[in-house]
């Protein structure tokens, strides 16, 4: 099994959808992302921010 990730370089300038096959996640900046929270939809980014002292964004994919 492979994983996958698209990193989001700018969270607030961002424009799209989360790809099909993916997870939008928050994880701390310098950790695997697979170490942070997998995030249901874009409204659920403040939710989460303040767990995170440098919160990073992306999508994790996993695929066989």
């Amino acid at each position: 099994m492979t994983t996958s990730f698209i990193a989001i370089p700018s969270i607030n300038a961002f424009e799209g959808m989360i790809p099909s096959g993916h997870d939008l996640v928050i994880y701390e900046k310098g950790d695997s992302p697979e170490q942070g929270y997998v995030l249901y939809g874009f409204d659920e980014l403040e939710m989460f921010q303040s767990d995170f002292k440098q919160p990073a964004y992306g999508f994790l994919g996993v695929s066989s």
